[in-house]
């Protein structure tokens, strides 16, 4: 009988064993379960997170083409209008050496004393 006895105290003792590791065992997955959750949550708001930046990367991406859209734009108005400009410039210069070319000396000091006797003429016509 004690042989019996002492079998029965090691089974007795062997099961309380193994339900103490069964109950650090069941601790052990209930924990991990938990951070699994944490986990997953951290991973949903990393994930949105990540969609939110995504969204505001693209809305800035298209503001940025569209200031060089804007940019070119203007950088082409300016290099038509700096042509424009420079043909203007080139006119006025060869008109006035076309100008000065036909007209004689004479007839530009005719044309001076002209405009010397009308300047003179209405200076007197307001002092009266």
């Amino acid at each position: 009988t004690k042989s019996i006895n002492r079998s029965s105290d090691l089974l007795d003792r062997s099961l309380i064993a193994k339900a103490k590791l069964y109950s650090q065992v069941e601790e052990s997955l209930r924990l991990s379960n938990r951070d699994v959750e944490v986990l997953k949550e951290s991973v949903a708001q990393k994930d949105a997170a990540h969609k939110r930046l995504s969204c505001e990367f693209e809305q800035q991406s298209k503001l940025l083409v569209g200031s060089w859209a804007i940019m070119s734009h203007c950088a082409a108005e300016r290099e038509k209008t700096l042509m424009s400009m420079a043909v203007s410039r080139e006119n006025l210069i060869l008109g006035h050496r076309h100008g000065m070319a036909w007209v004689s000396e004479s007839t530009w000091r005719d044309t001076q004393f002209d405009n010397d006797r009308l300047k003179s003429e209405s200076i007197q016509l307001k002092a009266q």
